[in-house]
Parts: C-alpha cells; sequence; structure tokens
C-alpha cells in the first residue's frame, strides 16, 4: 500500500464514530512513521461529508506517529486532499533536519487514546503524565471544553 502527502485517514473512536487525520508527509528519513494532522471533525460513517475542506482552523494536532495502521488499514484511508497546513506546524520538521535527534513518534494506540480524550469519550488527564495531552495540542486555544476530567 502506498501512503501519500494528503491522504485522507479515519481514526475509529470508541463511540463508532471516526475522527478525521491527514498524512502530513511520508518521514523518508525515519522510513516508520508519518507526520500526520488531527482535526476537531467527526463523521458517523466512514465517508466524508460533501464539500469538506479540511484546513489550519480545524487542526488541533499535528504529530509524528508509526504508519502500522494506516498499512494495515485499521486507520482506513478514505481520500486525498491538498494540504493547507502551514509549515511551521509541521511536527519535528527542525529535529529531522538535523538527523532526527529529540523527536518523539508516537504509538497508534496513544493517538487514538488522545483522540478519544479530544472529544470527551476517554479521560483527559488519564495518562501516565496527567498533562501529556496538553503538549500534544497545537496550541492551548485547541484546548476543547467538555473535556472529562479523573479525579
Amino acid at each position: 500500500m502506498n501512503l501519500n502527502s494528503g491522504d485522507i485517514f479515519l481514526i475509529p473512536l470508541s463511540d463508532g464514530t471516526f475522527s478525521i487525520g491527514q498524512v502530513i508527509a511520508l518521514e523518508k528519513r525515519s522510513l516508520i512513521c508519518v507526520s500526520c494532522c488531527l482535526f476537531d471533525i467527526r463523521v458517523q460513517n466512514k465517508s466524508l461529508p460533501d464539500g469538506i475542506i479540511l484546513d489550519q482552523n480545524r487542526c488541533f494536532s499535528t504529530l509524528l506517529v508509526f504508519r502500522d495502521y494506516l498499512l494495515k488499514k485499521k486507520w482506513e484511508i478514505v481520500g486525498n486532499q491538498k494540504l493547507r497546513i502551514k509549515r511551521k506546524y509541521y511536527p519535528y520538521e527542525k529535529e529531522l533536519k538535523s538527523g532526527g535527534i529529540g523527536i518523539k513518534i508516537l504509538e497508534e494506540e496513544l493517538v487514538q487514546l488522545f483522540v478519544n480524550a479530544f472529544f470527551g469519550l476517554e479521560y483527559w488527564n488519564g495518562y501516565r503524565d496527567p498533562e501529556y495531552f496538553d503538549r500534544l495540542l497545537l496550541d492551548k486555544t485547541k484546548k476543547p471544553t467538555g473535556l472529562i476530567y479523573k479525579k
């Protein structure tokens, strides 16, 4: 299976809906990951709404992620669209250009937990470090209301 920049994929959520992600780039320097963008859009089924435009305003996080779930179709690719994310938001761009020292590639299960928490389906502070998910956001303005917290 070939992955391409701009590929739109669906991340299954715990309530049966899907979150939308997009491949920013295939990280040829690491060969095992892709940089991707996550959007604050949920869909009820495996088809994209007509006329949907994925742009910077709807993006809440950009991450380096292992590509296995995409290759194994656990995160199904449902389309392709021109990237509308500013390059300054690409994850670890500076570190990748200088050999990749200091980058963190996230496992797909952690990304799914993060996205479920973003949509209020899991605890926002349920990870080992209760502020970890805050640091995965593009910035603090992207933190949604309606989150659930572990007491």
